[in-house]
């Protein structure tokens, strides 16, 4: 038979182990491991969940835990979060946004996931038990993606691109707007946080076109985001 369309899929790699993890609708999280000497994926198991999940992130291992599956979906938003090897339900948090949560990062450097959502909102949580960390960031419309690198957050919405700094959860820079909407927008670092990490911001808009960016931030000389670079998915 058919599998059902997958709501969420996401691959993992970690070490030389690759995951795959995909939900659906049909109420499941499948589980493949990608083996590199046979170059094949192997289906590993399968859960059944309460709501159909349309969010994934896979944390990985730490010294402290054998990583995590953060899961989000119903119409409360609830958080699920499952032992990565043996599959089994950790915590479980309600409503941790008042709208469809639209994108989750895991942020190494600090130990937190963040949640972006529809509500306007993006959140922080401890990587480990899920519980709330930090302030919360208003961005002023819905959230659509994240994208994190070191200590800095980029979030996205239709028409707005902003840059946070999460040692002090504040905000760094607004990308200039655009005449049509933003699709996506990608945070890149180029050298370690102790190096003084140099930024630049890549955002895609529904033409097809993409701009890079190098934003205002504490290690940057600009006192706002410069164009450094404008091409189209045809190029």
């Amino acid at each position: 038979p058919t599998p059902p369309p997958p709501s969420s899929c996401i691959h993992f790699s970690h070490r030389g182990n690759d995951w795959i993890v995909a939900a659906a609708s049909d109420h499941t999280i499948s589980f493949w491991r990608y083996e590199e000497k046979k170059n094949l994926c192997v289906w590993v198991n399968q859960i059944t969940t309460e709501d159909i999940q349309k969010q994934l992130l896979l944390v990985p291992p730490s010294q402290h835990t054998n990583g995590s599956i953060w899961a989000v979906g119903g119409e409360n938003n609830t958080l699920t979060i499952y032992d990565l090897n043996s599959r089994k339900r950790r915590y479980v948090h309600d409503c941790i946004h008042k709208d469809s949560t639209s994108s989750m990062v895991y942020i190494h450097s600090l130990c937190l996931v963040a949640t972006g959502s529809f509500d306007k909102t993006v959140k922080f949580f401890d990587y480990e038990h899920g519980r709330p960390r930090g302030r919360t960031l208003h961005h002023g419309e819905p959230v659509k993606t994240l994208s994190a690198a070191n200590d800095k957050i980029l979030s996205c919405g239709p028409c707005t691109v902003i840059l946070w700094d999460l040692q002090s959860f504040s905000l760094l820079c607004k990308l200039p707007s655009t005449n049509t909407t933003f699709v996506g927008a990608t945070l890149v670092a180029f050298t370690d946080l102790e190096k003084g990490a140099q930024y630049r911001c890549l955002t895609g808009d529904q033409k097809g076109t993409f701009k890079v960016w190098l934003p205002s931030s504490s290690t940057s000389t600009i006192d706002k985001p410069l164009l450094l670079q404008t091409f189209t998915g045809m190029n």
